[in-house]
């Protein structure tokens, strides 16, 4: 039987360099940060320093970051704007920064009905109303509101 090996806490350099590598790969929110310096082991007191560091050195920037991340999840993956402001609070972002995101982002209507067209084409519905619902249901679990849910069933039965 192996015994598990105590994991040795990283120096603050070590952190700081593998940061700035990972930073420039991609864009990384400053609670990511917090979640890797803790994975490391590294001093908490040091986390502040570490911080105040790569955003001097321009590495890390929460407003740089929520706006690519909502760009990139609302045109490639499709999702609406409460699926996204979800997903940038788990990542620590500051209210008022995804509050302007959100805001900035260009929502289009088509790209709801068109998700929703193609799920009504594969859904199993035993009658209107449960393929309703289950539209419903999708679209609001793609983070849209529900009044633009429901305005886009509307727009596709119609036709």
């Amino acid at each position: 039987m192996q015994n598990n090996p105590q994991k040795i806490p990283m120096n603050p350099e070590t952190a700081i360099q593998r940061l700035m590598a990972m930073c420039s790969r991609k864009e990384i929110s400053e609670g990511d940060v917090h979640k890797k310096l803790s994975q490391w082991g590294v001093d908490i007191e040091k986390h502040d320093e570490i911080l105040t560091t790569l955003r001097n050195h321009n590495f890390i920037d929460d407003q740089r970051f929520a706006k690519a991340f909502a760009n990139d999840k609302a045109k490639f993956n499709k999702w609406g704007p409460k699926k996204i402001e979800h997903a940038l609070t788990s990542h620590r972002i500051p209210k008022k920064i995804i509050e302007s995101v959100i805001n900035s982002l260009e929502t289009d209507d088509s790209t709801l009905i068109l998700l929703l067209q193609k799920k009504a084409a594969t859904v199993k519905a035993k009658s209107n109303q449960d393929l309703r619902n289950k539209l419903v249901r999708f679209g609001l679990s793609r983070g849209f509101n529900l009044d633009i849910v429901l305005k886009a069933i509307k727009q596709i039965t119609a036709e």
